[in-house]
C-alpha cells in the first residue's frame, strides 16, 4: 500500500530521472524499494536507472523482480529480454521476449529485440521474420530496417537488402550505417548480376517508403525518337508525383504522432506518472519531433525533384 513517504520518494525519483540525474534517481528509487519491497513500479524505476547508468546486473535483478511482482506487464518482459541480449544470454532473452509479445503482440520493440537474439543465435530466417514484423508494426523504426538489411545481405539476398536499406534511409535520411549497407549491397548485387542477370534489380522502381532522391535515375540519352523520350520523362514525373504524395501523407502522420506525444508528455508533467513514465514520454516526444523533421525534409527534397523533372519534361 502506498504511503506519503513512499509517494514523496517516488516523486523525487521521477523528477531526478526527468532531469537526467540518473544516479539521484537510482538512490531515490532504492529508498522506495526499501519502503515498499513489493512495489513493481519502484523496482521498474530502479531497474531503468541502473540500466541507464550501465549497471546491467543490477538492472537485471530488478527487472526480474518486476515480472515476478507483476507478471502481466509486457514492457517489463521486453526490457528484460533486451537486457539479456546485451548480457549474451540469448536463450533467456528469447523466452522473455516471447512472453512479453504474448501479453502485447503490438510491441514492435519486442520483435526488434527478438530479431537481435535470433541473429546472434545464428538463426537468420527467424531473425528476418522478427525484423519484418517489427517494421510492419512500426514502419518508422529505422534500426529495424537496418538490421533486416544486414541479415539479408549476409544471406546474399542482395536485391532485398538494397530495398530494405533504402527504406531505412527513407525513415532516417543520412543514416550512415544504412548508407554504408546500401553501398555494399548494391556492389554485391552488381557483381552477382554479372554472372546471373536474374539477380539484377528492376531499374527505376522505388522501394515502398523510399525517400525521394535516394535513387539515382539515369536520364535518357541518345534517343532518336522524341516521342519515346517524352514518354520516358512523363513516367519519371509520375513516379516523382507519387513520391510527393507519399511524403505529404507521412508528414500528416508525423504531425499527428507529435501532437499525441506532446499531449502525453504534458499529462505526465501535470499528474503523477508511474516510475519511468516521464522519461518514456520525453523520449517519445523527441523521436516524434525528429521523425516530423525527416518527413518534411523528404517532402522538400521531393518537391524540388518534381520541379526539376517537370522542367526536363517540358524541354523534352
Amino acid at each position: 500500500m502506498s504511503t506519503p513517504a513512499f509517494d514523496d520518494v517516488c516523486t523525487r525519483a521521477r523528477e531526478a530521472v526527468g532531469a537526467g540525474k540518473y544516479q539521484d534517481g537510482r538512490s531515490a528509487y532504492a529508498e522506495a524499494v526499501v519502503l515498499a519491497p513489493d512495489s513493481a513500479d519502484a523496482h521498474y524505476g530502479l531497474a531503468t536507472c541502473c540500466f541507464l547508468l550501465g549497471d546491467l546486473e543490477s538492472a537485471l535483478k530488478h527487472f526480474q523482480e518486476v515480472v515476478r511482482l507483476d507478471p502481466g506487464r509486457a514492457t517489463a518482459f521486453i526490457n528484460l529480454g533486451a537486457l539479456l541480449n546485451r548480457l549474451g544470454r540469448q536463450e533467456d532473452a528469447i523466452a522473455n521476449l516471447r512472453k512479453g509479445l504474448e501479453l502485447d503482440p503490438r510491441r514492435a520493440e519486442g520483435y526488434y529485440n527478438l530479431g537481435i537474439a535470433y541473429r546472434q543465435k545464428g538463426m537468420p530466417d527467424l531473425a528476418v521474420q522478427a525484423y519484418r514484423e517489427a517494421t510492419r508494426l512500426n514502419p518508422r523504426m529505422a534500426d529495424a530496417f537496418l538490421n533486416l538489411g544486414n541479415v539479408l545481405l549476409e544471406a546474399e539476398k542482395f536485391s532485398e537488402a538494397v530495398t530494405v536499406y533504402r527504406q531505412a534511409i527513407a525513415v532516417r535520411p543520412n543514416f550512415e550505417k544504412a548508407l554504408h549497407g546500401l553501398k555494399n549491397a548494391e556492389q554485391a548485387l552488381a557483381e552477382a548480376s554479372k554472372s546471373d542477370p536474374t539477380q539484377a534489380a528492376s531499374p527505376g522502381q522505388p522501394a515502398p517508403g523510399e525517400a525521394v532522391g535516394t535513387t539515382e535515375v539515369e536520364g535518357p540519352s541518345g534517343f532518336a525518337n522524341v516521342v519515346e523520350r517524352a514518354e520516358t520523362m512523363e513516367s519519371l514525373l509520375q513516379v516523382c508525383l507519387k513520391q510527393e504524395e507519399y511524403c505529404r501523407d507521412m508528414v500528416q502522420v508525423m504531425e499527428h504522432d507529435l501532437a499525441r506525444s506532446l499531449r502525453d508528455l504534458s499529462n505526465s508533467l501535470i499528474g503523477k506518472p508511474a516510475a519511468g513514465e516521464l522519461e518514456l514520454h520525453v523520449s517519445a516526444y523527441e523521436v516524434s519531433l525528429q521523425n516530423l523533421r525527416n518527413a518534411r525534409h523528404n517532402l522538400d527534397t521531393g518537391t524540388e525533384l518534381i520541379r526539376q523533372q517537370g522542367k526536363r519534361f517540358i524541354e523534352a
